[in-house]
């Protein structure tokens, strides 16, 4: 986050570091260099660009495109990452993604128990 703040944006809020910095950390958790969907897609997960910007824009059969999404004001509020061949457990530090409306971890090889912080995620509509 902080190689990024350097580089491309001098003023970034807190949040955008802190977004970053999750998504981030569930990328190293779980084997994020392996990730990859049954079509080959390149979300741009860790790109040099906003983390908006981190997902495939191009929905297939009106189906919602993996990666990441965000609200009019640029805040995280959707993560999509079902099926993309995601490995390990489930850092708690997604219970810091507080404007997060869906997270998608379906259909992946998560182990362990979901982190009790997720309580915490008081927008989150929907867990799958």
């Amino acid at each position: 986050a902080d190689s990024f703040r350097q580089t491309h944006d001098p003023q970034p809020t807190d949040r955008e570091i802190l977004e970053r910095y999750v998504v981030a950390v569930l990328y190293f958790s779980t084997d994020g260099p392996n990730w990859s969907d049954a079509f080959g897609i390149d979300i741009g997960f860790l790109a040099g660009v906003h983390i908006c910007s981190w997902n495939n824009k191009s929905p297939a059969d009106g189906v919602l495109a993996p990666g990441v999404f965000c609200d009019d004001d640029l805040n995280l509020s959707i993560l999509q990452l079902g099926g993309f061949s995601l490995t390990g457990p489930i850092p708690w530090e997604l219970s810091l993604l507080d404007s997060c409306t869906s997270l998608d971890l379906s259909s992946n090889t998560l182990h362990g128990t979901i982190p009790t912080e997720t309580v915490q995620l008081n927008s989150l509509e929907h867990l799958s």
